[in-house]
């Protein structure tokens, strides 16, 4: 099945501005796009989707102590498709460098909601149907640590923890409040290297590590 011509046009404006106080520092950005979708059918007929989507974000940093930062976020996004992808994310993170920056942390909050996320369908004879699913909600937290245990050993260290439900949907939908498709609640990893530091194989670096993540649910 021959698959239809289409063009795409996106055209916007975005302003940004940054400001500083002291330790605080705050950034302001908006966005404003429209978007074009051209659709050309069997008959050479051609059919045109227009959308708009107004996104801001602003982002507060603010230093505790010269080697630790705390930031906040507020972005909402917009991705242009047959149904409108919208999306709205809440972060207030941690982060600093220790021990002369060989010891870095960095610990989130986060919420993120998603509306018409879209899913296959799973209609027998159309494999690339998808259909919009009213609301997911992901909320957790991460935590990620790099350091040098030594100058030629490192570890690198992350958790997350996330509950990612799919909180509206059409009547009947059997995933409702179920975790997201793919997105396991808990995953962790650890990654070290170690790099020969003298000899005739100085400078061979030996890494090794682990991924691990917790239960996945698979397609709705």
């Amino acid at each position: 099945k021959a698959v239809r011509p289409s063009d795409q046009y996106t055209n916007g404006i975005y302003l940004q501005e940054q400001l500083t106080w002291h330790r605080l520092q705050l950034l302001l950005g908006a966005r404003i796009e429209w978007f074009t979708d051209v659709v050309q059918d069997a008959k050479g007929a051609k059919s045109y989707t227009h959308q708009h989507a107004f996104t801001p974000r602003v982002g507060l940093v603010y230093g505790i102590t010269p080697s630790t930062n705390v930031y906040a976020t507020w972005i909402r996004g917009f991705e242009p498709q047959a149904v409108s992808v919208q999306s709205e994310l809440w972060e207030l993170v941690a982060k600093g460098d220790y021990l002369n920056s060989r010891l870095t942390a960095t610990l989130s909050v986060f919420s993120l909601r998603q509306r018409n996320t879209l899913y296959n369908a799973g209609i027998t004879g159309e494999p690339n149907r998808m259909v919009p699913i009213g609301e997911e909600l992901s909320r957790g937290v991460e935590l990620d640590v790099t350091g040098k245990i030594l100058p030629f050993w490192s570890v690198m260290a992350s958790y997350s923890y996330n509950v990612a439900e799919i909180t509206k949907a059409a009547e009947g939908t059997k995933d409702l409040n179920l975790q997201r498709p793919g997105t396991p609640r808990h995953s962790a990893n650890v990654w070290t290297k170690f790099v020969i530091p003298q000899g005739a194989l100085e400078g061979l670096g030996l890494g090794f590590g682990v991924h691990g993540v917790s239960e996945r649910l698979g397609q709705v």
